[in-house]
This record gives structure tokens, C-alpha cells and sequence, in this order.
């Protein structure tokens, strides 16, 4: 009945509200996407964990537009301006 009202709730809202009871090892990293010719370094980097990367791709991210996702910062961070360079 949980997951019903959760799907409910965010037919109403546009909010999903997970309620994850379980532990997460993975936790929060880094993701860079494909860059366009307008964008900016807030637009192709940014952090996330697991849940939101799945609102993400349900707003319309592809996949394919994803370049990595990284545990370390810098390392995310070097390849988006790499990305922005080009």
C-alpha cells in the first residue's frame, strides 16, 4: 500500500517521495553530461545519489547524455571543463 500512496502522492504533488529504509554504500557522486555550445560549467556537473538520478532520467535525461559519474569532485569537475573547452 506504501508504494501506491508514493505513486499517488506524486501524481499530486510532481514530488516522488521514496522512502528508502535500506542502507546505501553507494551514496552521493558526481555525474557529467554531454555539453552543448550554450552550457555551463552548473549545467553539465552537478551531484546526486541514486534517487536522483532516477528523477532524472524520468525528467528527461538520456542516458546516453551521461559521460560518467564520479565518487571524487576534481575528477568530475576536470572533465566538465574538458568537455566545455571543446
Amino acid at each position: 500500500m506504501e508504494r501506491y500512496n508514493s505513486i499517488f502522492e506524486e501524481q499530486l504533488t510532481g514530488k516522488l517521495n521514496l522512502k528508502f529504509k535500506g542502507e546505501d554504500e553507494i551514496g552521493k557522486f558526481w555525474v557529467v553530461i554531454k555539453s552543448t555550445e550554450f552550457s555551463e560549467l552548473e549545467d553539465i556537473l552537478f551531484e546526486a545519489d541514486i534517487f536522483d538520478m532516477y528523477l532524472q532520467i524520468k525528467g528527461g535525461l538520456n542516458p546516453q547524455d551521461i559521460i560518467g559519474l564520479y565518487k571524487n569532485k576534481n575528477k568530475a569537475k576536470n572533465k566538465a571543463i574538458e568537455l566545455l573547452k571543446n
